[in-house]
């Protein structure tokens, strides 16, 4: 794994926040690349179970949804 793998806290970024503010019924997170801003689903986050949890806060996907999953 390169520095420039690992998402929450990037070699040459801002390290990765996190948001428990989304109220969607299918959006599991949504990423903002640019501030590394992870906003997450709580309800749905709260379903995963805690391996599938570390994935999530690592992810690099701009949107991860229930059909992800």
């Amino acid at each position: 794994m390169t520095d420039n793998d690992f998402a929450i806290c990037p070699k040459d970024g801002p390290p990765r926040l996190f948001r428990f503010d989304i109220d969607d019924d299918r959006t599991l997170c949504q990423l903002d690349k640019e501030k590394n801003l992870l906003r997450i689903n709580r309800y749905l986050f709260d379903l995963l179970p805690p391996h599938m949890q570390q994935e999530v806060y690592k992810t690099k996907a701009e949107v991860l949804t229930i059909d992800n999953f």
